[in-house]
């Protein structure tokens, strides 16, 4: 569990995650953000369905690197504010 926000919680993972499954963090509404400190080597599609314009999702990683992930339906189904490592926001 991460720290308490006004209105939800937020989370950061401690280490870089190896694997990161369909619809992994699918209707986590009680988050209000997460950051991951990179992307997993292999990700699954769906991972953020659910996710509303008003949660946040930190990557520490590149747009170019963002994009493949992307394209690979990592954000299917998500409407959450996805910002790389320059805090630049991403169309996801």
């Amino acid at each position: 569990p991460g720290a308490s926000t006004p209105g939800g919680s937020s989370t950061t993972t401690k280490t870089t995650l190896k694997y990161l499954g369909s619809n992994a963090f699918k209707g986590c509404t009680a988050l209000t953000s997460i950051t991951l400190p990179g992307l997993p080597d292999a990700v699954g599609s769906n991972v953020f369905d659910g996710w509303t314009a008003d949660q946040t999702i930190n990557l520490s990683n590149t747009a170019s690197e963002i994009a493949d992930q992307i394209q690979n339906g990592m954000f299917d189904g998500c409407e959450a504010t996805v910002l790389d490592i320059n805090g630049n926001e991403i169309n996801a």
